[in-house]
């Protein structure tokens, strides 16, 4: 910043009155106010708790204290910004809390269903097996009713028993 007595920032045609007694001093609170605005959006967008919303009204308050040292008008750095921010803070605030809720809920309800599926997806698998196994049985059943002319009562009888037997044990299992 050049060395100016006035507060008066010249660039080309234009003139910038930034209300400093001197440009030094300007350019002091404005640096200042962005380097604190770089950190604490940096923080906001690293945090994912609820100290985030607490970021967020700290970041509102040096905003405003930004366009106070931009306005040019002699009032007092850093006195009434909270104040001022106040009105403005607490909807978004609230509906940066609510948008929260809704999200963080709806993140839930898709991963409940994600499970829920997965869930399905191995009973009907399960169920496929059994079937398949049902068949098998079935294909037993129906070649042992063919063989029953030709097999003595005591061996037809004992081969319905072992057929009933691994059904059952298929089922249980």
């Amino acid at each position: 910043m050049p060395d100016n007595l006035n507060g008066v920032l010249h660039i080309g045609t234009y003139q910038y009155d930034s209300g400093f007694s001197n440009l030094k001093l300007f350019g002091y609170h404005l640096f200042t106010k962005l380097f604190y605005i770089v950190l604490l959006v940096t923080w906001f967008y690293t945090t994912h708790n609820i100290i985030k919303w607490g970021i967020f009204m700290n970041l509102t308050v040096i905003v405003f204290q930004l366009c106070t040292i931009l306005d040019g008008s002699k009032t007092n750095l850093d006195e009434q910004e909270l104040f001022i921010s106040l009105p403005i803070m607490l909807p978004v605030l609230l509906s940066f809390i609510l948008l929260n809720r809704i999200m963080v809920y709806r993140s839930k309800s898709k991963d409940l269903n994600a499970d829920i599926e997965k869930e399905i997806q191995n009973v009907i698998s399960e169920l496929n097996v059994i079937e398949l196994a049902n068949g098998l049985f079935l294909q037993r059943f129906l070649k042992l009713r063919d063989c029953k002319a030709i097999m003595s009562k005591e061996e037809y009888i004992s081969a319905l028993n072992s057929l009933q037997h691994d059904l059952q044990h298929n089922l249980v299992s």
